[in-house]
């Protein structure tokens, strides 16, 4: 190798060192700022991964992961878990008390609104077939009305509750109608002529002659039907 082409390499080797050194000492200063570094496993994610936030999971370990009672949802879920322990406690009590409410399960079943009727028809009050907090007071005090029971519409009853007691009262009409009995119009309406209906089918079921709808005449119309339930329209 010739006097030129050695001193060549020298300084070429001599540029490549002083940029190696230059470039780790700035290297080391950055990543002390925090600005140049290592990079972690979140920083080498693509943009749309990092700013995804995992979700609330309902029944979490964690209470964070909990539905926050003054959310739209945790108003929701709370509602329904109160709705259900009040239906299942209603269904307990009627059972008690001999109205046939079906299984304490919470879900107010063709069954349980047809029992609460009976127990509404029995102690005089407006008859709804709606499990609720005022209907669970009245079971437990005993409490009676000295109006009587009566299907006609009040002024200030909620349209769903007429609309639910008309179902199951329509139920009740179609099954009888099916079984070869003459309850009437198929209306909603627990007029004389369901009544009357319903009584002949008692006696002829021997079932305790009441002319009232029933947990038991559900539950026998539904077995008569051969079927587990009675649809309704």
């Amino acid at each position: 190798m010739g006097p030129k082409l050695r001193k060549l390499t020298l300084a070429v080797f001599s540029v490549l060192t002083v940029g190696f050194f230059v470039n780790l000492h700035f290297m080391q200063v950055a990543n002390s700022d925090g600005v140049i570094g290592q990079r972690s496993v979140a920083d080498l994610a693509p943009a749309n991964l990092k700013a995804t936030r995992t979700a609330p999971v309902l029944g979490a370990a964690d209470s964070a992961a909990r539905p926050d009672a003054t959310s739209k949802q945790g108003v929701i879920v709370l509602n329904a878990g109160i709705k259900s322990q009040t239906t299942r406690a209603i269904q307990r009590e009627l059972r008690s008390r001999g109205y046939d409410a079906g299984e304490a399960d919470g879900v107010p079943s063709l069954a349980t609104r047809a029992a609460i009727m009976a127990y509404e028809h029995d102690h005089g009050f407006q008859l709804t077939g709606t499990p609720n907090k005022t209907l669970l007071q009245r079971i437990m005090h005993g409490a009676t009305s000295v109006s009587g029971s009566s299907t006609a519409p009040q002024a200030d009853e909620p349209i769903a509750i007429a609309q639910q007691r008309a179902q199951v009262v329509r139920t009740v009409q179609q099954s009888l109608t099916a079984v070869g009995y003459r309850p009437g119009s198929v209306d909603g309406r627990m007029g004389e002529a369901t009544a009357r209906a319903i009584r002949e089918f008692e006696i002829d079921q021997d079932l305790p002659e009441t002319g009232r709808i029933s947990g038991s005449l559900i539950s026998r119309l539904a077995k008569l039907a051969g079927q587990g339930q009675l649809a309704s329209r």
